[in-house]
């Protein structure tokens, strides 16, 4: 259950509660009968909303517990972590069997098992903002083709039903095939951690390799540079938007009001994202910059009620280096529209070449993929100073 979702059934509940304040504007006298009937429907309806959105709350959490457990055997131990220590130590009596058999070369573990890819898919999205703002992980195969829509098609009114409907020349679905990119993170970690801290290590690199995929993974969504074997992103470090996404050039010119915001709602709507969709990605630095707006009288400045409530989210892995040494961007968009494909199968390799600091070296090596369906549903605001 991702945020957007939640945020979405959230402003339907506001939008009950605005409804029954304008019923309560309405004077005793003139308070009707069918007045109080809907008085009572909108009472429900607002009822009803919130215990959906606790239960979605709920589900999310629980989502997140399972992501974690998934990769728990029955004793609560991290599968990925005793692949990591049944490579540093082949045949370990205390790894599960089926691990111990799959890492009993102590060189390297291919993990083709559905259950397990599927699992480490989970963790992957569960780490990374992009999935609470809507995007969609998946684990495909590798001779799948994206779908990818350039412009809408035009409706037209016919005269007669022998009338041929034009051909749409707007209109455009490609096809991309699925091209994997090798994504690898290396982990050194002391010998004595992995003989003497018991289960604790496992987890530990798990997580370590874990994170650091999951922020490749974002930075290559954002900013990917389609050179050196990384795929395109939405807007390039360079300063270079993806063909098709809405650009917003702030010139370098500090932000004070919500303008350049109001800017790209509008792009936004032209292109038919609805306003529940719109999600929000910022630097921390952009997310105080803007949270520090202040009137004259040097009380904080509120967002137009069209902003609010917005998905936001904040990430380290937006620059604010992005074509200059002091310029940041921001990402407004329907997210929905990210899709970021994982083959189905991953390895784990032990190298010795930390051997003699007494240490193994890991190498976690996975492939993937990203596609922004609608290009044009992405709005991306330049050229953002933080002084």
């Amino acid at each position: 259950m991702s945020s957007y979702k939640i945020l979405e059934k959230k402003r339907e509940r506001i939008g009950v509660i605005e409804r029954m304040q304008k019923l309560n504007e309405i004077r005793a006298e003139d308070f009707k009968p069918e007045n109080k009937l809907e008085w009572e429907r909108l009472e429900l309806d607002a009822n009803r909303l919130e215990s959906e959105i606790r239960a979605m709350e709920l589900e999310k959490l629980q989502a997140q517990d399972n992501a974690i457990k998934a990769l728990e055997d029955r004793e609560g131990r991290s599968k990925l972590g005793q692949i990591f220590r049944g490579l540093a130590n082949p045949g370990d009596k205390t790894i599960d069997k089926e691990i111990r058999d799959l890492t009993s070369s102590g060189a390297s573990a291919i993990i083709n098992d559905p259950v397990i890819s599927e699992m480490i898919l989970q963790k992957l999205t569960f780490l990374n903002p992009l999935a609470d703002l809507g995007a969609t992980f998946l684990n495909v195969e590798n001779n799948t083709v994206w779908p990818r829509v350039t412009a809408l098609p035009s409706a037209t009114w016919q005269a007669t039903e022998s009338t041929e409907i034009s051909a749409d020349t707007a209109l455009t679905i490609e096809g991309r095939k699925i091209d994997y990119s090798d994504l690898a993170v290396r982990v050194d970690v002391h010998n004595s951690v992995l003989r003497d801290s018991g289960t604790r290590a496992d987890r530990l690199i798990e997580n370590a390799a874990m994170q650091s995929i999951s922020d490749a993974v974002l930075q290559a969504v954002l900013h990917g540079s389609g050179t050196s074997g990384e795929p395109t992103g939405i807007f390039t470090a360079a300063g270079v938007a993806q063909t098709g996404v809405n650009v917003i050039d702030n010139a370098g010119a500090a932000l004070i009001f919500y303008d350049q915001f109001i800017e790209a709602f509008k792009d936004l709507l032209n292109a038919g994202v609805p306003t529940e969709r719109i999600g929000v990605l910022t630097a921390p630095e952009t997310w105080a910059y803007i949270h520090n707006f202040k009137e004259s009288t040097n009380a904080y400045l509120k967002a137009p009620d069209v902003l609010n409530p917005m998905n936001w989210k904040v990430s380290n892995a937006v620059l604010t280096t992005y074509n200059t040494n002091t310029e940041t961007a921001i990402f407004i968009g329907d997210w929905t529209n990210v899709v970021v494909a994982t083959q189905p199968m991953f390895s784990v390799r032990s190298i010795e070449s930390r051997a003699s600091y007494l240490q193994t070296s890991f190498i976690f090596h996975m492939r993937m993929d990203l596609e922004l369906i609608q290009p044009e549903t992405m709005t991306v605001i330049k050229s953002v100073p933080l002084t």
